[in-house]
């Protein structure tokens, strides 16, 4: 099979009722929260209907998606770092796949995000990675195997000095297994409610 670009038609299609990295934290949420709710149901209409259901995106994605190119000439610039294209990598078992920014070497990863200032100072600030990206970054060195990643946050309107932040994340097994495990419950709960809607009847 042909690699498919991410953000095509086909990369969408193609990632349809799994779960992705990209969303690896709302599965790590409490099952009550409104983000593990959403998600639940979002892939269980992926199921039924077989096809992407649409979701929200923001001014401020759609600019850091634009910002991702120079983000990834800044980081080679930086580090020397060749980083090779990559694509969706599904699981070989379960309904499960990520799609890193980027592969380094044999061993690394790299994911590149353009955030808003405030939240691009908070990275330069405190030396880690956000909350909401650390289970992106383990589903993603879980599926792919990989060793290690470098998380770079980007923001073209720091001065050049702090324009650029690079976190290095050691792939960690016990969170790794923590993961695997909440995503197999969650896609348990996925395939008993796609039954619920084909089973449904109307009273």
């Amino acid at each position: 099979m042909e690699p498919i670009t991410q953000g095509s038609d086909e990369w969408l299609a193609l990632r349809a009722g799994k779960v992705t990295a990209s969303n690896a934290d709302k599965v790590m949420m409490a099952k009550t929260t409104a983000g593990y709710q959403g998600y639940l149901t979002q892939l269980s209409l992926e199921r039924i209907f077989g096809r992407p259901v649409e979701t929200f995106k923001s001014k401020a994605m759609e600019r850091g998606t634009e910002l991702e190119d120079t983000a990834r000439m800044r980081y080679m610039l930086e580090t020397r770092n060749n980083v090779d294209e990559a694509f969706f990598v599904p699981h070989p078992d379960i309904m499960a796949g990520a799609s890193p920014d980027g592969y380094v070497g044999t061993e690394g990863l790299v994911e590149f995000k353009c955030p808003l200032a405030h939240n691009h100072y908070h990275v330069l600030k405190n030396g880690t990675v956000p909350n909401t990206y650390k289970w992106q970054v383990a589903m993603q060195q879980w599926i792919t195997g990989r060793q290690w990643t470098d998380f770079v946050s980007f923001s073209d309107e720091f001065p050049p000095n702090a324009a650029l932040a690079i976190i290095r994340v050691e792939r960690d097994e016990e969170m790794i297994a923590d993961l695997e495990d909440k995503v197999v419950r969650f896609l348990e709960e996925v395939e008993r409610t796609v039954q619920f809607i084909q089973e449904y009847k109307a009273k």
